[in-house]
């Protein structure tokens, strides 16, 4: 036969119902199980079986015709307990019977003899063998002996015998005969039959190990004798082992040595070559398994099971090649991993993937949690952490983006009320206590997570049947009751479409479907309803999807008693297309849609021979093709959320590129600034920021590079930043008046000017020989000039006085400017205090200023506002303002999310409080700065502080708990005697009378079940008020008469100083005219002298004569 006839392909059970493992779902993964071919059905049907959680009792066939797997429900409650290593065989009178006898249960060896009816599918007694039951370590097998179908059962113990005999059960009468002392090695082995021959292998004596011999029995013997073969080295055998004829051949598999090791082997015992018995075999393209089912279809071997490292359900299909002693793998159908089937579970969608929770089957509740992940159909269960939600039944649920919720349900103590959220990254569950009362308990509610509200709508209630709808919310941590559904209904299934809720599948208090399709409008908070019936009503538990414009319904119940197997499409317009009927129903499942395949898992069983039952659950994973459906019916194709309509087929979104619900549109990219590995993404939440250190520019990332080392980048950067920012804290508060620097700058600048210009007119009198000539006439001094005590007073008029009188002139226009510059510019004084308020009671009616709150939050990624106005999910709230214009601006600024509040004319009351809350998509920030300033009643001054407080590293604001800041508003009261300034004036003076407290914060991996923060101010008013006054230092009257008395105080010093020079000046004068007339004294005597001595040398003879002469000469010069 060819290989390739052998693929697997798809196979669809029936019109638009399609298996999801093309083999359908296999058994539970296990070993020891037990494994048979029937020739006259041509499918082989599997037994028991144990792994590491339970052991087995199910009974499955798994057909040729389509290479699938189907569990055989079974219709009585009387059936063999779970076990392992049992015989399992089929009876060689009637085709409809397969055997099982003895095995291993949960409390030890059986000898019991059960048939089972394959037309039927039920379990019969027959009988349990006293002889042989409570013996451990015996060896069983089924085969031909004496012609005739038989059990044998070999040697074993208890706790007080060890036996060697032979018991060999005969069919059909049940006839037992016992062989005794038989047999040299007494526990375990095992047992084959070949042409009426009884063969033992691999027993372990009393005393010693495992026996090397082989033993045979025949008919007539006394006991077993040892044939002389070639043996296995003991580290090859194994005690418990699988095996199936095949050729005259025995393929034994090995399972586990006494020690409880794993031999991996598999030998063939040839039982038409006793001198030659075993050979090795080897293994193609295929590893060993111990213990799995074995059995032979057509010259092929079809091993399922068994285990190696772990577990499995893999069926390999094998073909044995006798001369080169191997056996090569043909096909294998792979290990499927599924959850335990089960009802009134809840099944929700993230991206390509599936969320199963909870449930119930058999008596068991359940609080796994599984991922089904629809583009590689693998399941795979969770190991979560946290806080777990107990095990439960009929809850409710929701999921966006990565959060998933539970609330409410059954569990085992009863009815429940609680609420859980799930980080499917974090793999950890978190319950959420509300800070107010919410739905009473209750099971069958539908619930709807639309981050950051969840909805939880009908239940039945220990009161009994609820209309009630609520909402609970991740922002305030409150309940919210909603308006009342017009009916009352439980065990539905909510669905949102387009900002409406449909309720899907519900029941009455007479477990009847409703006949209408309700739904709740989250904007108006108003209940419609649609695709009314005029007969009859919806099936109960159906699976059923709501799309724009059609209704798909599949399977349901009618008040317990009927199952529909059949699908409908209905129209808005009334039109009905269907029914098609089915191969089974669905009914207390569960369903999500995936691309155009609405996916169903599991639910209450029924069956030709099994009635309507929940406390049993069907094993079934199927989906309906939509787009088969819409194709065939001419109705839109609507691709789930996460996939987008490529060439008439449903497509999952790229990478890092997501889109929400039944949308027309291609699928968007993540943004710059995240980043994000998954596919068919339905949420922007979804889109992860980068994380500290790294940044994305592009859009539809899968990684963000790395920041480079010089540089700066905070979580969700788009671009590094040249350097960290640094965030300080400030104030600013007015002080005492400082007079404006055009005074202080004007008064400087006066006095040099009018200097420099004194001086240098002063210079240019003297320069000018006609104005230094006559500057004495200016003289103001004419009594001050050379007067001498005791002689008479002279008025005159000197250049020197000239001069001093017009530097007098000078001085005196200087302080003249002054003191009018001091009057005008530089005459206001100041005065404050700190009073009690009750004094201003009377004079202020009110303290009123503008006030400015501007709040930054740094790294926020969001767009929190366009053009100055504020976006959604951005609300500012003020509390106890008792006055004012209230404007708010929005910004999105350098990254950072800027809010303005301006309030003008604005009063506060004793305790003030705004609230700026953000619950967009990516709210969240790294930073939060608040600057507050206030008009402080004081012209000139305003009071302002400012504070910054920053996230964690690694982390980022985000969460229920408020970031808050802590001022306080004195009230300031300003009074002015002067002109230029308002006669009264309010405000406020700010200070901080508390350190911020930080708000939530959260890793990006926490951002998926956090949704936008809130910051808060905190506005106190001060007890006490400010008071400033403001008045002229001094009055004209006072300035004039201090500059009339300046300017003759300086007019006496000036004349006081020009005295005191004028007479050094004269001393000097006088000195200097004695000096020269001594000096004339000198130089007359220094002549006479040289005339003398001119005289004398030239007369020396008229000496005597002209004597007198001489004298009288010299007394004319003197």
């Amino acid at each position: 036969m060819n290989f390739w006839l052998f693929i697997l392909f798809f196979i669809s059970s029936s019109k638009y119902l399609n298996f999801i493992n093309q083999n359908s779902i296999p058994p539970e993964k296990r070993n020891a199980c037990k494994l048979i071919y029937h020739e006259k059905n041509d499918c082989l049907y599997l037994f028991g079986g144990t792994n590491e959680k339970t052991k087995f009792n199910d009974i499955w066939a798994f057909y040729f015709s389509d290479y699938t797997w189907e569990r055989i429900e079974i219709t009585n409650s009387f059936q063999p307990a779970p076990r392992k290593d049992s015989l399992f065989f089929k009876s060689q009178e009637n085709d409809e019977i397969i055997y099982l006898f003895g095995g291993s249960d949960v409390y030890g060896i059986k000898s019991d003899l059960w048939e089972f009816d394959l037309k039927n599918s039920k379990w019969n007694y027959i009988k349990n063998f006293i002889e042989i039951s409570s013996r451990i370590s015996m060896s069983i097998a089924d085969g031909i002996f004496k012609d005739q179908q038989v059990i044998i059962a070999v040697g074993g113990k208890n706790l007080y015998n060890h036996y060697y005999d032979m018991v060999i059960i005969y069919f059909p009468n049940l006839q037992t005969v016992s062989y005794q002392d038989v047999v040299l090695f007494n526990e375990d082995g095992i047992i084959l039959t070949n042409n009426n021959e009884i063969y033992r292998i691999w027993g372990i004596y009393d005393i010693n190990y495992v026996s090397l011999q082989t033993e045979y029995f025949f008919d007539g013997a006394s006991s077993f004798y040892y044939i002389g073969t070639n043996t296995i080295d003991s580290k090859y055998t194994a005690l418990y082992s699988s095996y199936v004829y095949y050729d005259s051949f025995y393929y034994i598999f090995t399972g586990y040595s006494i020690q409880g090791e794993k031999i991996p082997y598999v030998f063939r015992a040839d039982m038409d070559n006793p001198e030659n018995f075993f050979d090795e075999i080897t293994l193609v393209n295929f590893t060993h398994k111990a213990l799995p089912g074995l059995a032979i279809r057509k010259d092929k071997f079809y091993i399922f099971g068994g285990f190696s490292e772990f577990f499995t359900n893999e069926m390999v299909v094998a073909e044995a090649n006798i001369l080169s002693k191997t056996l090569e793998l043909v096909m294998t159908i792979k290990n499927f991993n599924y959850p335990e089937e089960r009802v009134y579970f809840s099944l929700d969608t993230i991206d390509h993937r599936l969320i199963l929770f909870g449930g119930y089957n058999k008596g068991t509740y359940f609080n796994d949690l599984w991922i089904y992940y629809s583009a590689t159909v693998i399941w795979e269960s969770i190991e979560m952490k946290g806080s777990l939600p107990s095990r439960r039944r009929s809850h409710a649920s929701g999921a966006h983006g990565d959060t998933f919720v539970i609330w409410g349900g059954e569990d085992k103590t009863g009815l429940k009320n609680d609420i859980f959220v799930n980080n499917i990254l974090r793999k950890s569950w978190s319950e959420i206590k509300p800070s107010n009362l919410g739905p009473s308990p209750r099971k069958g509610a539908c619930g709807i997570l639309k981050f950051p509200k969840f909805y939880i709508f009908g239940g039945i209630t220990y009161a009994g049947l609820s209309n009630e709808a609520w909402e609970y919310s991740f922002n305030t941590n409150l309940y919210t009751q909603l308006s009342q559904s017009p009916e009352i209904f439980y065990s539905c299934k909510c669905q949102l479409l387009f900002n409406q809720i449909y309720i899907l599948g519900a029941k009455n208090n007479e477990n009847i479907g409703l006949n209408k399709i309700f739904y709740y409008d989250i904007t108006k908070n108003i209940w419609g309803k649609s695709y009314e019936k005029e007969k009859g009503a919806y099936y109960a538990e159906s699976v059923s999807m709501i799309f724009p414009d059609y209704f798909v319904e599949y399977g349901g119940i009618y008040k317990d008693i009927e199952a529909n197997k059949q699908i409908k499409v209905y129209k808005k317009n009334g039109e009905v297309h269907g029914p098609w009927e089915q191969k089974w129903t669905v009914f207390a499942g569960n369903s999500a849609y995936v691309l155009s395949n609405l996916i169903l898992f599991s639910g209450g069983l029924e069956s030709p021979s099994v009635s309507i039952t929940k406390e049993r659950s069907n094993n079934k994973f199927n989906y309906i093709s939509i787009d088969e459906i819409a194709k065939d019916s001419n109705l839109t194709l609507y691709c789930a959320p996460g996939s987008y309509l490529r060439n008439g087929n449903c497509k999952y979104c790229p990478v890092s590129s997501y889109l929400e619900g039944f949308k027309d549109e291609k699928c968007k990219l993540c943004p710059p600034g995240t980043k994000s590995k998954n596919f068919g993404l339905s949420s922007l939440k979804q889109c992860y920021p980068c994380e500290e250190g790294s940044f994305n520019s592009k859009s539809g990332q899968k990684e963000c590079r790395k920041c480079p080392s010089n540089e700066y980048c905070p979580i969700g950067s788009v671009n590094p930043m040249p350097w960290r920012p640094y965030y300080l804290s400030s104030s600013l508060q007015p002080v005492n008046y400082q007079e404006p620097s055009f005074n202080t700058n004007f008064y400087i600048f006066f006095v040099i000017l009018f200097s420099t210009f004194l001086i240098a007119f002063m210079l240019l009198l003297f320069l000018v020989p006609k104005v230094a000539k006559n500057i004495y006439k200016l003289d103001l001094y004419i009594a001050l000039h050379d007067n001498q005590i005791g002689k008479p007073l002279k008025l005159n008029k000197t250049k020197i006085g000239g001069a001093f009188t017009m530097i007098f002139f000078g001085t005196a226009l200087f302080i003249l400017g002054l003191n009018i510059i001091n009057f005008t510019l530089r005459n206001i004084e100041e005065s404050k205090s700190l009073q009690p308020l009750s004094i201003f009671e009377n004079e202020v009616s009110n303290f009123k200023s503008d006030i400015n709150v501007t709040v930054s939050f740094g790294n926020y990624f969001d767009e929190c506002g366009v053009n100055n106005v504020c976006q959604d999910g951005v609300e500012i709230t003020s509390i106890n303002i008792i006055k004012g214009n209230k404007i708010t601006k929005c910004q999105k600024t350098n990254y950072a999310c800027v809010i303005e509040f301006l309030c003008y004319d604005c009063e506060i009351g004793t305790t003030s409080v705004l609230i700026f809350k953000l619950s967009q998509h990516y709210s969240f920030s790294t930073a939060i700065s608040v600057t507050i300033s206030s008009e402080s009643s004081i012209p000139e001054s305003q009071s302002l502080m400012s504070k910054t407080i920053i996230a964690p590293k690694d982390e980022v604001f985000i969460g229920r708990t408020s970031s808050e800041f802590y001022y306080s508003l004195t009230p300031s009261v300003f009074y002015s005697t002067i002109s230029q300034f308002p006669k009264e004036a309010t405000g406020y003076h700010i200070s901080e009378y508390a350190i911020p407290t930080y708000g939530s914060s959260n890793t990006i991996e926490g951002l998926n079940t956090e949704s936008g923060f809130t910051t808060v101010i905190n506005l106190e008013k001060s007890a006490f008020g400010f008071y400033t006054y403001r008045y002229e230092k001094r009055s004209a009257y006072i300035v004039s008469s201090a500059t009339i008395g300046s300017i003759a105080g300086v007019f006496q010093v000036i004349g006081f100083i020009m005295s005191t020079i004028e007479g050094i000046v004269t001393a000097y004068e006088k000195r200097a005219l004695r000096k020269k007339y001594v000096n004339f004294l000198i130089e007359n005597r220094l002549r006479l002298q040289i005339t003398s001595n001119a005289i004398e040398n030239c007369s020396y003879k008229r000496q005597n004569s002209f004597r007198e002469d001489s004298s009288m000469i010299v007394m004319n010069l003197i």
